[in-house]
């Protein structure tokens, strides 16, 4: 697993696993405010297992599940 700190709290990529919802290998990614890090409440995604998490990829999706939250 690795976790990325961003302006809008930490960001975990999971390691690849099957999703029965997607029927393929994907990976989550997850936004957790620094405020709710006692919880681990937050904003997930799965990604597939093939697509490149680039520190952009990152950024972009802290900002939009930010607005979620």
């Amino acid at each position: 697993m690795e976790t990325t700190k961003t302006e809008f709290g930490l960001v975990t990529v999971s390691r690849p696993y099957f999703s029965r919802l997607s029927m393929s290998k994907v990976k989550s990614i997850t936004l957790v405010k620094e405020e709710n890090t006692n919880y681990g409440w937050g904003v997930s995604r799965e990604l597939p297992e093939s697509l490149t998490i680039t520190p952009e990829l990152i950024n972009m999706f802290a900002k939009e599940a930010n607005e979620l939250i």
